[in-house]
């Protein structure tokens, strides 16, 4: 018995879908690298101290880690979801 070409076309865009995850996936993580670099950079060249170097290091590469973690525990509780956006908030008006 020979497919539908339904068939064929609805397992082709399957196939589109499940590659442009994939490579969606994959962009969220290389940007996910290319930030945490830039802010380990950034300590870097802002501190003296190779002890501040090597530690900002180590807490950028346990950020990229934790981060699905934290972002879970956060989407999961509400009140723990408004302090973080308040905290923003008031980061945002504080800096300028």
């Amino acid at each position: 018995m020979k497919p539908s070409k339904d068939a064929k076309e609805e397992h082709k865009t399957n196939m589109y879908s499940f590659f442009g995850a994939i490579v969606q996936t994959m962009m969220l993580d290389i940007m996910d690298i290319i930030f945490s670099l830039d802010s380990v950079i950034a300590a870097v060249g802002l501190s003296d101290h190779l002890f501040v170097m090597m530690a900002s290091v180590v807490i950028a590469v346990l950020m990229m880690f934790a981060a699905r973690a934290i972002g879970e525990f956060v989407g999961r509780h509400l009140s723990i979801k408004m302090l973080v956006l308040s905290f923003l908030i008031l980061v945002g008006f504080v800096l300028p």
